[in-house]
């Protein structure tokens, strides 16, 4: 199936513009609906990982809607023939990789980095860790004042793992972030 095919089959308002991430069973596309871009994400339901991912994902934007520094769910498709798809909010910008704040000297980065630990910590808050925090994961807006953490699929809620399991996670996730930044 082309990409505007299952674009349109997922939902007929949606128009495809780009391919964000591409693998024949897991695409990951921008799309548009009435004037603004959003991510679709479309993954095979008969694959477990598939599966886990977005239904991780949708409860942990869920839970934190209100949070700044994440993108925003807009909606959750559920299960649509052979697929579970959601969609959510597009990050303009450039990834942490390719921003050319990332090449900076470190004393540039400080205000991104205070930003991306608080929303790491209000995450763990909510009882979220485990945050896949990569450089590309995290996109840094265009006028490089802030960023957002795109991807929230991977991760561990508290409440399906031991208190020390969590605990490590949370630990790893503020390692992730200091290395990164």
């Amino acid at each position: 199936m082309k990409e505007q095919e299952l674009v349109t089959y997922i939902d007929p308002e949606l128009k495809f513009v780009r391919p964000l991430m591409y693998a024949q069973e897991r695409p990951v596309y921008q799309v548009k609906k009435q004037g603004s871009f959003y991510v679709l994400k479309a993954f095979l339901v008969d694959d477990p990982w598939d599966s886990n991912h977005l239904n991780t994902e949708r409860i942990v934007l869920e839970r934190a809607k209100d949070l700044p520094g994440i993108t925003r769910l807009v909606h959750f498709y559920g299960i649509i023939n052979s697929r579970i798809a959601l969609l959510k909010e597009y990050a303009a910008g450039e990834d942490l990789a390719r921003s050319p704040e990332y090449k900076k000297e470190a004393h540039s980065l400080a205000p991104l980095k205070k930003q991306l630990n608080d929303v790491v910590n209000a995450l763990h808050k909510l009882g979220i860790a485990s945050l896949d925090l990569s450089a590309r994961n995290i996109v840094i807006s265009p006028d490089e004042k802030s960023a957002k953490i795109v991807d929230l699929g991977n991760c561990v809620l508290q409440e399906n793992v031991d208190a020390k399991t969590f605990v490590l996670h949370k630990i790893n996730d503020l390692h992730d972030l200091e290395r990164l930044l």
